[in-house]
């Protein structure tokens, strides 16, 4: 699976064929060390349905009124999470984008807000692609990209300041719908701002993020990441894959077929044709996608 990424560096390969000898090894070394460094990547740990279920909640909560999640007064909040302190919102008023990080169990958990509202709507169908940085061939959904670059610096700021308060936290980053797409680029910041900290991501009805190069490139990054999916929901099948070098989901995915207690374990492509795959476009629907583990995608 990192043809479009060899491709890529094929191209570079031949735009230095005439520098001298020993430039030119030491760049073919390096960059046959990233083909390499981008097969896919097993997670180091297992799913779980408890976590899941876990995070699920977190990912829900952002639903929230901002000033409801800094005073951390849901009812899901006082329920399920009373021991949680330090609540940090992230807010982009011009296009309603709402994240969150809260420290909880030795964990600061970072959050994003699912699709609501008419603003997020006109975000989601910009299918528009632009290049993600540094990742020669890799493509991203426009909308999505500037979503996560209009609360990058406040993420950074806030999560670091929850460092200092918790220095031997982990890190977790969750989100739902459109919130597991901007988690997805969340992630891998993350990676560079705090390249020694254990971090896991789920997400649950995530939209397609990129292209094939970068679902990739995510994998060698990230294999910590489990991309929940719910019988016949529609928007995981968003944007459309009319190829494989348009839109293409990053691993690993999760299905849950039927019911909230049995799921499969899908391949590490991404875009495995035995799981949500495998289910006829005729049969999509947003139903599927408004209620994940048997819970109601709004703030309780």
């Amino acid at each position: 699976m990192i043809l479009g990424f060899e491709f890529a560096l094929c191209e570079l390969l031949s735009e230095i064929i005439f520098m001298n000898y020993s430039n030119y090894l030491l760049i073919a070394t390096t960059l046959l060390f990233i083909v390499f460094a981008h097969s896919n990547q097993p997670p180091s740990t297992p799913y779980s349905q408890d976590v899941g279920l876990t995070y699920l909640l977190f990912s829900y909560t952002a639903m929230c009124e901002p000033s409801v999640i800094e005073s951390w007064s849901c009812k899901r909040c006082s329920e399920y999470f009373p021991t949680a302190t330090s609540p940090r919102v992230y807010y982009h008023n011009a296009t309603d984008i709402i994240g969150y990080s809260v420290i909880y169990n030795n964990t600061i958990i970072a959050v994003f807000k699912g699709t609501t509202g008419f603003l997020n709507v006109i975000v989601d169908i910009e299918f528009l692609r632009k290049d993600y940085p540094n990742v020669p061939g890799a493509k991203v959904h426009d909308g999505f990209y500037d979503s996560w670059l209009d609360v990058r610096s406040q993420v950074q700021e806030g999560i670091t300041n929850q460092f200092k308060e918790c220095p031997d936290c982990s890190l977790f980053v969750t989100g739902h719908s459109m919130g597991g797409a901007i988690s997805t680029f969340c992630t891998l910041e993350l990676l560079d701002w705090f390249p020694n900290v254990p971090l896991f991501t789920y997400t649950y009805g995530s939209p397609r993020v990129g292209n094939n190069v970068f679902a990739e490139y995510y994998n060698s990054r990230q294999p910590n990441t489990w991309r929940v999916t719910n019988q016949k929901d529609l928007v995981p099948h968003l944007p459309p894959q009319e190829s494989v070098n348009e839109y293409h989901h990053v691993p690993n995915e999760i299905w849950y077929p039927h019911n909230v207690t049995s799921y499969v374990i899908c391949d590490d492509s991404g875009e495995d044709p035995s799981c949500s795959d495998s289910v006829n476009p005729l049969e999509y629907s947003i139903k599927y996608h408004l209620e994940y583990f048997g819970q109601d995608c709004n703030c309780v």
